[in-house]
């Protein structure tokens, strides 16, 4: 028999979900920002509630639109992609920062990226050994 508190559970049980999924993102974007900081950027979370060129998940890499994506078993990465696109606005390019639960951090760029991404860090790199 299905009863009104039945409904109400499975209400808070989505809104739990959500808030759960949303703090795991956080604390996921957090990492990154913390990782990037050991090759000597000044990295934070950007502003998560406006989206789009001013708003990647990551920001103080200079140049470079980072988003952080995380789930539980698989990464939508062609989807991840499109809203790095969208976002980024074709100013600067992108790099996707993903995990799943309990697996190691990848980095993703597109090929043509790759010379522009090793003279960022080679810069920060200089940088850091001279402050």
């Amino acid at each position: 028999m299905h009863t009104n508190n039945d409904t109400n559970n499975k209400k808070v049980s989505n809104r739990s979900k959500y808030i759960n999924s949303k703090r795991k993102g956080k604390v996921f974007e957090l990492e990154c920002a913390n990782f990037l900081k050991q090759f000597g950027f000044d990295t934070r979370r950007g502003v998560q509630y406006a989206g789009g060129f001013d708003s990647p998940d990551v920001v103080g890499v200079p140049g470079w639109h980072i988003e952080c994506k995380r789930a539980k078993a698989r990464i939508a990465l062609h989807q991840a992609w499109e809203q790095i696109d969208r976002d980024r606005n074709n100013k600067m390019p992108g790099m996707l920062l993903w995990r799943v639960d309990r697996g190691e951090i990848h980095l993703d760029i597109r090929l043509s990226d790759l010379e522009n991404l090793l003279q960022t860090f080679n810069n920060a790199s200089k940088n850091k050994g001279s402050a």
